[in-house]
This record gives C-alpha cells, sequence and structure tokens, in this order.
C-alpha cells in the first residue's frame, strides 16, 4: 500500500492522511469487499461497463463501513 499512497494537493489529501484511513477499519472494510467482489469489479473496469461499477461501490457506500470512509474522504477535501 505505501508506494501506491501519494499526496494529491489539488483534492488536499496527503498520503499520510490516506495511508491512515486505509489501515482503518473502513479501509479495511473496502479493501475486504474489493477482494470479495474481485471478478465483477475487474470485469466491470476491463468492459467499461460503469453501470455495474457505480452498482458495486454503490453496494459497499450502503454498509455503515462505507458510509464512514465516504463521510471520511469528504471530510479530508474540504479542509
Amino acid at each position: 500500500m505505501e508506494n501506491t499512497l501519494r499526496d494529491m494537493p489539488e483534492l488536499g489529501i496527503n498520503s499520510g492522511e490516506l495511508r491512515r484511513l486505509a489501515e482503518s477499519p473502513e479501509g479495511l472494510a473496502a479493501r475486504r469487499f474489493a477482494e470479495k467482489n474481485e471478478n465483477a469489479l475487474r470485469a466491470a473496469a476491463e468492459s467499461g461497463d460503469g453501470k455495474a461499477l457505480r452498482e458495486l461501490l454503490q453496494d459497499f457506500l450502503k454498509t455503515p463501513e462505507g458510509a464512514r470512509l465516504s463521510s471520511a474522504l469528504t471530510e479530508m477535501t474540504e479542509k
């Protein structure tokens, strides 16, 4: 994870904040969700099926962890 995170000054986010979020219970839940749905995510991405990707993301965001992760990302970008 460390090599994939970078500062995003255009969004007001630094890599340290992202790392903490990725290692939080919410970030770990997102990772588990992505691993569980890897085949569907890969198929949708490779075929360019935005609707399927959006539906998968919405499924995660409907969970308590997904809602908290979304809120945390929103707070980071509004600083």
